[in-house]
């Protein structure tokens, strides 16, 4: 069974509480992302692939990425990415 299909359906209901998703094509940097609202869902691409394109299209607002600073490098664990994100989460919100 694909992720994708399953994840189609049900971000959508989540829509308005605020869907940020993370994603190698995304231009924009996680750091700009407000994930301070009181319900956020984060949404995470696979290592090699990330997002399926029917997912971007439809959440292009709302696509970020984690910078990789070298060329040699062409994805992050998706445990440490998944990691960095709700660290910044974490710290946006002041805690800790």
């Amino acid at each position: 069974m694909s992720h994708v299909p399953f994840l189609t359906v049900i971000i959508p209901a989540y829509n308005e509480v605020g869907t940020i998703a993370k994603t190698l094509a995304a231009t924009r940097s996680y750091l700009d992302a407000p994930l301070t609202d009181a319900v956020v869902h984060l949404v995470f691409g696979g290592e090699t692939k990330g997002l399926d394109e029917p997912l971007r299209a439809a959440y292009a607002d709302a696509l970020y990425s984690i910078p990789i600073l070298t060329p040699h490098v062409r994805s992050l664990n998706l445990s440490n990415a998944v990691s960095i994100v709700v660290y910044e989460a974490i710290r946006q919100r002041g805690a800790g």
